[in-house]
Order: structure tokens, then sequence, then C-alpha cells
């Protein structure tokens, strides 16, 4: 039985979710009924007691108390007595309003003085009349009363049906508000606790119907879950045999319930899937012609892209050669002053080189005329001074040493631009970084002389492995870039300055280059690298220059970045790895 129960069937299932629900229901209603009992009892028995105990502060605050013990602080033992009497009128009355069905609920109500003895008192019942509290001073209930806070009364059970109330009275007899012990009311009620105790069997037993009640339902509910299971089983008997591949299984119709609708949808279903199977079959055979078709399409694209994609490459190699040249370009007017200034030099000394030596062949001819007697010397003495002989040697040498500078400058100059250009190498190579950065500055002299000031604060670097002419490449626009961008102010008032720092942290290098021209709005520094953006005025500026610029970091392995504040500047920071092998470039600025 046990073994069939466990078995993972709908019905199994459906009894294991249901069962516990039931059961858990069962108990939680039972167990509330249960608690909102036994929470009803105890609200009960609570009432019952504050009740007696505000009937307690209601004695202990009536007038006739106060009455009665000024007078007999004043010694008025008539109205003393009085007032005695009025108290057990007051008493009686009270036992008789107060009543639980047809039973008093106060059996003896008494006043005590704080000498202990028994004032004023009424008995309900004959049996109590010789039950007094005589001589409680020396008993333990008594002095309990002195402990006992003012308006805070007692409760003590000293039978299953009886309960003393002890409240004491702290008064002010003289009017001077100093608040004395004097005395004690104490009642005794009775505590109806068979009355309570019927109202827990009632609740019990109420609980025990609900959970026999619980009990049924789920004898219902497991027979009603058996019948409803049996088509079920039946439909998984069919959707077995159809995913076995019997595409012609039917399942057998019933009732016209929704068992007997989900039958009727089985049915279409098989119908429907046979039907979509053939099709399948036949979208089959279509679809590997078309993959057939689609695949050479591919191969036939591929080749196409393969061939777009050289045609991208030699694009791009055009492009950088383009821009190359444009930065060649804007040099040929610098380098051609540069170049006109030393060989000027050499120009115009060449005619004063020529007189020179013609004077020397000329005195050298004399000498050669002449024995060089005595009345020859006169003449060559005189001749000496028209040549200004004195002149002539010390000038020649200085007019050889300018021929030799401006010959020096301009080989300077050409040798400068020889290694900006370092046109064809295709590998790597170790070079010195300042020696590219100070060809470069030679190059942009002509810009920067008189105009621009540069600092430089070289660092101790290592030589670095990398393609010197592309790197000459990212100097020259950087550089170009700080030259085109420094506002006529600055240049006329002699601000405009470059600062070029190195320095090398671990196996990094790190160069910035930093401008105090106008500098890059914000809105455009996160386009600064893409090809074809620029923010010179049109027909200025290619947009390739910083794209070119980052696509050859990029190639190093490194990383370029960029700040920039409007009114104060830019500053580029160049982080390459002095070995390519090291090409995992960290943040070190």
């Amino acid at each position: 039985m046990l073994k069939k129960l466990l078995k993972p069937t709908i019905q199994n299932k459906m009894l294991i979710a249901i069962l516990p629900l039931l059961f858990i229901q069962v108990v939680i209603v039972g167990s509330l009924t249960l608690f909102f009992a036994i929470q009803e009892f105890n609200t009960s028995i609570n009432q019952y007691i504050n009740q007696r105990k505000n009937d307690a502060i209601y004695l202990s605050e009536k007038s006739e108390i106060l009455d009665y013990l000024q007078n007999i602080h004043y010694d008025l033992e008539d109205e003393a007595i009085l007032y005695q009497q009025r108290l057990e009128e007051l008493y009686k009355g009270f036992i008789n309003r107060t009543k639980l069905k047809n039973d008093r609920i106060y059996k003896k109500i008494s006043f005590i003085n704080k000498n202990g003895k028994e004032i004023a008192k009424i008995d309900s019942e004959s049996k109590y009349a010789k039950n007094t509290y005589q001589n409680l001073s020396d008993n333990d209930i008594f002095n309990k009363t002195k402990t006992i806070e003012p308006n805070k009364p007692a409760i003590e059970i000293i039978s299953k049906d009886e309960m003393l109330v002890y409240t004491p009275l702290y008064l002010d007899l003289d009017g001077d508000g100093i608040v004395e012990y004097n005395g004690a009311i104490i009642t005794k009620a009775i505590y109806p606790a068979d009355e309570f105790k019927k109202a827990a069997i009632l609740s019990l037993s109420l609980t025990f119907v609900l959970v026999l009640i619980g009990a049924a339902i789920i004898f219902t509910t497991i027979t009603v879950v058996k019948k409803l299971i049996e088509p079920i089983h039946a439909l998984v008997g069919v959707t077995n045999e159809l995913s076995a591949g019997n595409l012609d299984a039917k399942a057998t119709i019933t009732s016209h319930d929704e068992l007997g609708q989900l039958s009727e949808s089985f049915n279409r279903m098989a119908e429907e899937l046979k039907h979509n199977i053939n099709e399948l079959e036949e979208y089959k055979n279509e679809l590997e012609v078309k993959v057939a078709q689609r695949t050479e399409e591919l191969e036939k694209s591929n080749t196409d892209l393969s061939e777009a994609y050289k045609k991208l490459k030699s694009t791009q190699a055009q492009l950088v050669h383009s821009e190359k040249m444009a930065s060649l370009g804007q040099l040929v007017a610098g380098v051609a002053h540069e170049l006109n200034n030393p060989i000027n030099f050499i120009y115009g000394n060449m005619p004063h080189l020529k007189n020179y030596i013609n004077d020397f062949k000329l005195l050298l001819g004399k000498y050669e005329d002449s024995k060089i007697d005595t009345e020859k010397i006169s003449d060559i003495n005189k001749l000496k001074e028209d040549i200004n002989w004195d002149f002539l040697l010390p000038d020649l040498d200085l007019l050889i040493k300018d021929c030799y500078n401006g010959a020096q400058r301009a080989k300077d100059i050409i040798q400068d631009l020889k290694k900006f250009s370092r046109i064809g190498e295709a590998e790597f190579k170790y070079s010195d970084l300042h020696e590219g950065l100070d060809s470069t500055l030679n190059l942009l002299i002509n810009s920067l002389k008189n105009k621009i000031e540069v600092e430089k604060e070289y660092g101790k670097l290592e030589k670095i492995e990398c393609y010197p002419d592309q790197l000459n490449q990212v100097f020259m626009n950087l550089l170009s870039n700080a030259i085109q961008a420094m506002p006529k102010e600055k240049i006329d008032s002699k601000e405009a300055k470059i600062w070029i720092t190195t320095k090398q942290i671990d196996r990094r290098v790190i160069i910035t280059i930093k401008d105090n021209a106008k500098g890059i709005k914000e809105e455009s520094l996160k386009n600064i690298f893409d090809p074809f953006f620029t923010t010179k005025p049109v027909g200025e500026g290619t947009g390739l220059g910083l794209s070119i610029t980052y696509g050859i970091i990029e190639k190093h392995h490194g990383k370029i970045e960029v700040e920039s504040k409007i009114g104060e500047g830019t500053m580029f920071t160049i982080e390459l790895p002095i070995h390519q092998k090291d090409y995992s470039p960290q943040k070190a600025y």
C-alpha cells in the first residue's frame, strides 16, 4: 500500500499537495480556536479581578471613612459612631448591588483602623458574622496592607471560590499635606473558578469537533481526487503512445467536462502534429537547397569582403602618408627660412672672400716682382695700407668661421628633417625619445622662435622599443596643434608656453605635452581622437592628426589621454612600454 502511494502519479502528487494543506488548515483553525478561547478565558479572569480592584478603590475613596477618622482624631466619639453606622449602611448597599447571577459577589466588607481594629463590617451571610479581624495587628494579612501602594489594591486567592482584596488608606487628617497610613479596606469576594473551567471545557470540545470535521474533509477529498484522476491516467497512456511514434493514437472521450475538452484538444493536436511532420520533411528538403545556395553566396561575399579589406588597408596607409605629407608641407616655409639664413651667410661672404683672395694675389705678385730691397719696402707697406691688411687677416678668419657655421646649420636642419621622415622602417627598434623630441622641436623652430617659450623637463629614460618615425609624427602632431591653438594675444604678450616632461616608472615611460592655449570644449573631448573630427575652421584641418596619433600609440601597446580646460590650456599624456613584451600599461600618473 505504501509503495503504491509513493509512486510519482498525478493522484499521489495531488494528495501529497492537498492533504498537508488540509491538515495544516485544521491544525491552524483548531489552534486558533483554542488560543482565542484561552485568551477569552484569561481576559474574563483579568476583567473580573480588575473589577474587584476598582470596587475596592471606590470604597476606599468614600468620604464616610475620612469623616469617621477625623472625628476619632479630634475625640468626637458620638459623631464617629454616626459615621460608622453610615459606613456599614454603605457596605450593605454595595453588597446588595453587586451580584453574580443569583449569588452576591461580596461575602464580607471590613474597615480596619491603623491599630488593626475592625471598625465597620458587613457580612453577606450569617456564617461570616463571627469571622472578624480582631487583633489583626499581629496578623500577616494586616501587616501586608502597610506595604501596598495607595490606590493599587492587592489580590489574594484564599481558596478555589474565595479571594481577598486589600486596599490601604493613606489620608491627610490634619489638612497639613502630610499623608499617613490610617488603616485598610478588606473585601472578601467569591472567585468563580468553576465558571471559567466550564468555558475552557467548552472551547476544547469545539476544537475537537473541528478536528473531526477536518478529518471528514480529508477523506472526502481523497475519494474525489481518485475519481478525477482516472480519465487522466487514460490520457497519459495515449500520450505515451504518441511520444513513441504512433501518430494514429487517439484519446477516448467519456465526458464533456474539462477532461473531455482536454481529450478533444489532444486528438486535434495529434492530427496537426502528423500534418506538421509531413510539412517539416518538405521544408527540410527545401532548406537544404537554400543552404547550399546561401553558402555559395557567402563564399562570394567573403571574397569581396577580403578584397575590400585590402583596399581599406591601402587607403588607411595612404591617409597616414597624406597626413605626414600635410605636416611636412606646413614645415616647408619654416625649413626654407631656416636654410635661407645659413646659405645667405655663405653667399654674402663669398664676394668678400673673393676680393680678399685677389688682394692676396696682388700682394704676393708684388713680392714676386720685387727683390724686397729697401726701395720696395715702402711700396709694400703702402699696398698693405690700401688693402687694409691689418683688418683683412683677422676678418678672413671670422668670414671662414661664419661660412662654416652656416654650412653646419644647414647640415643640422637637413639631418633633423631626415630623422623626422625616416620612411621605410618596418620593424621595432630601440630609440632615444629625447632625440626624437629635440629633432621635432628643431624642425618647428621657425614657429616657436621669439613666439612661444618651450620648457623641457627630461627625466632619465632608457631607450624604448618603437617605430621612431611614427613617434616623431606623434610629437609633430601634438606640438603643431599646441602652436596653432595658441592665442595671438598670449604670443604678443610673451606669455605663450609649452611644457614637455618625461619620466620613467618601472617598465613604462610617461611623456606629457602641455600648453596654455585656449583649450578644448568638454563636449569635444570625447570625440577628439575620432577620424575626421576637428575643432579647426573648415579648410584648416583634415581631422586625421589626432586619429593617426591615437592609432600609432595603440600600435605601440600604449595609451594616450587628454585633459583640457577652456582658457587654461590642454595636456596630452602618453604612456608607452619600454619593451613591447611589457605591453600592459597601467595608469601611473
